[in-house]
């Protein structure tokens, strides 16, 4: 029997990275197994194809949404045996030497969950704006981000924190990568930050640490780019796996009482890992 896989999401956009997460997360497992969230303010979403696209009569807030999420999944797991939560800027991508991509991978994946390795997809100084056509073909390097190392794949209901950062699962990592697209075009990041920056409005829910993350800062994003473009650059797919990062990661990782989250610590690790060839056609 086929294993049924649901991919989940929620967008405040119907624009910047909806259309590729659907392309890519569809090709997979079938744009009639993607399930999407919007919110009130939010421009219509062209549901065609996919499973179901809920609209909900409120604004976006991050604590709403890892609660909404949290419930969502245990429901689907009722119909699914594995149900994938990401944000729409990010892509899980597989060691080509372990499974040809995630499906293949999921079919043998042992345990209740997997932890992705999180890294940022970067636009070096000396690579152009994207143009039209595969972003993984016009980008060249990833670096490793701890802060992204996020339990997306799930066999059994979870609590996820504000931002998907944490969840009530200890980290249990493998051979599967979260490319997050955000930094991916300079250009693109700072559109980003506007049109969030006017979805969050005057939400009360919102926290300043929210607010300030997205705050419109020109001079922050070029200066971020070229320090990561400094960085020390690595290659080949051992280079991703970052085990004593990892082992330092989990180390880091305690139960918060209250809320049974297991939380650690964030680290961007400075250096630069190649894209492998295998992966640059797949978005």
């Amino acid at each position: 029997m086929a294993l049924r896989v649901a991919v989940l999401t929620d967008t405040l956009s119907p624009g910047f990275f909806f259309p590729i997460w659907c392309r890519y997360y569809g090709d997979l497992f079938g744009r009639e197994n993607l399930h999407v969230i919007s919110y009130e303010g939010i421009p219509k979403i062209d549901g065609s194809g996919l499973g179901s696209v809920i609209r909900l009569p409120i604004p976006w807030d991050d604590g709403t949404r890892a609660a909404l999420f949290s419930d969502l999944v245990t429901f689907m797991l009722g119909a699914y045996d594995v149900v994938i939560r990401t944000d729409t800027d990010e892509i899980l991508v597989v060691d080509p030497a372990v499974a040809p991509d995630l499906r293949s991978y999921l079919q043998t994946m042992e345990g209740s969950h997997c932890t992705a390795r999180g890294f940022d997809v970067v636009q070096t100084v000396s690579e152009a704006a994207l143009e039209p056509g595969p972003i993984l073909a016009q980008r060249r390097f990833a670096y490793p981000n701890t802060a992204l190392n996020k339990t997306c794949i799930v066999r059994t209901p979870v609590r996820w924190s504000p931002g998907f950062h944490w969840c009530t699962r200890p980290p249990q990592a493998g051979a599967v990568f979260l490319l997050h697209l955000k930094r991916v075009d300079v250009a693109w990041e700072l559109r980003w930050h506007q049109e969030m920056l006017g979805r969050i409005g005057d939400n009360p829910k919102v926290p300043q640490y929210t607010r300030d993350h997205y705050s419109f800062d020109h001079e922050k994003v070029l200066k971020h780019n070229l320090f990561v473009s400094l960085l020390t650059r690595l290659t080949g797919i051992e280079s991703w796996y970052r085990e004593d990062l990892q082992l330092e990661f989990i180390a880091s990782v305690k139960v918060e009482a209250g809320t049974g989250l297991q939380v650690g610590a964030y680290r961007l690790d400075e250096v630069l890992c190649a894209i492998p060839d295998a992966w640059r056609g797949l978005v």
